[in-house]
């Protein structure tokens, strides 16, 4: 993407699911996707959809925060 590397949508969808309700006794768990790639450029930021089990859906916005030679750090609101 432009030069640049970035994730997988299947990499970033399925960091993101693993923590997004990491105790199964809070809130609902949601089954996540993500559109694009996340390329690996500091503020870019995504729309990943969480599917909750009742079909309603959630958006997870994902954020690259640093990017240190071939490691990305990025974060998602919930």
């Amino acid at each position: 993407m432009d030069g640049h590397t970035a994730l997988a949508p299947k990499i970033v969808a399925g960091r993101t699911q693993s923590k997004y309700h990491p105790l199964p006794w809070v809130g609902e768990r949601v089954q996540v996707s993500c559109p694009i790639d996340l390329e690996n450029v500091v503020g870019t930021t995504i729309s990943c959809t969480g599917k909750k089990n009742d079909g309603t859906t959630v958006a997870i916005p994902v954020t690259v925060t640093r990017v240190t030679g071939s490691r990305i750090t990025w974060e998602f609101r919930r």
